[in-house]
């Protein structure tokens, strides 16, 4: 996405067009539309694809313990057709994991081919 509006040359970012309202998505969000807006033509086509690529954006959720995700889950992801291996360690594995959420998780879905990232939660 551009992120550009039914105006002309207006683009938006963070959270004036919803949610997710965090600060990391936001950034991304404007980073985006920076691009965009200064994407001219077809010379400009790593500005292009960057402004343009549809990649997730990460979601917080400000609770006691966090929570958050980002990407595809284990079976949305199988059904797309990629080859997954899903990865969990507890929080109880680390020092602030003891302290705020010994019963927390992290869970990784990588697609198993090329080790790329599918999905955290």
């Amino acid at each position: 996405r551009t992120l550009a509006t039914s105006s002309k040359n207006v683009h938006a970012a963070g959270d004036v067009i919803g949610a997710p309202a965090l600060a990391s998505t936001s950034t991304e969000q404007a980073q985006r539309a920076v691009a965009a807006m200064f994407c001219e033509g077809e010379g400009d086509t790593d500005v292009a694809q960057e402004a343009n690529h549809d990649d997730a954006l990460s979601i917080g959720v400000w609770t006691i313990p966090e929570m958050g995700y980002y990407g595809l889950t284990k079976d949305v992801a199988e059904k797309e057709g990629h080859n997954v291996v899903e990865g969990t360690a507890t929080f109880d594995q680390c020092l602030r994991g003891r302290v705020f959420a010994p019963d927390g998780l992290l869970k990784l879905v990588v697609d198993a081919d090329d080790g790329r990232v599918l999905g955290v939660h």
